[in-house]
Parts: structure tokens; sequence; C-alpha cells
């Protein structure tokens, strides 16, 4: 994926993140203020490092 897409994406995640940070309370007064900028960092840093899945072509898929 280009590194401009996957910027545009960071950003989005990064703006959810944010917006519902701030919009906790009404969700549910138990949940942990760190769980959403937790979860919204971990998805931009596996944007960033993990590989986009793709097929290998070549390879033919055994049959068992």
């Amino acid at each position: 994926m280009p590194a401009p897409i996957k910027f545009a994406l960071s950003v989005i995640v990064a703006l959810v993140a944010f917006a519902l940070f701030e919009c906790r309370g009404m969700m549910s007064p138990d949940l942990h203020p760190l769980l959403i900028p937790a979860l919204g960092a971990f998805m931009i840093f596996s944007l960033w490092v993990f590989p986009e899945a793709s097929k290998r072509e070549g390879r033919s898929q055994r049959k068992i």
C-alpha cells in the first residue's frame, strides 16, 4: 500500500480514536480512559509495521 494512503488512513484512525475518547462518557462510564487511545495507537502501528497480505504467484497450493 502506498505511503500516502497509509498516512491518510492513519489520520482517519487518529481522528476517530480522538472523537471516541472525547465521547467515552456517553458510551460507558466504566470504560478505562486509556483503552480507546491504546487501540487507536495499535491500529496505526500495525498499519505501518505489518506488510499487506498478498497472494504469491507461481506457487500452487498443495491438496492434501
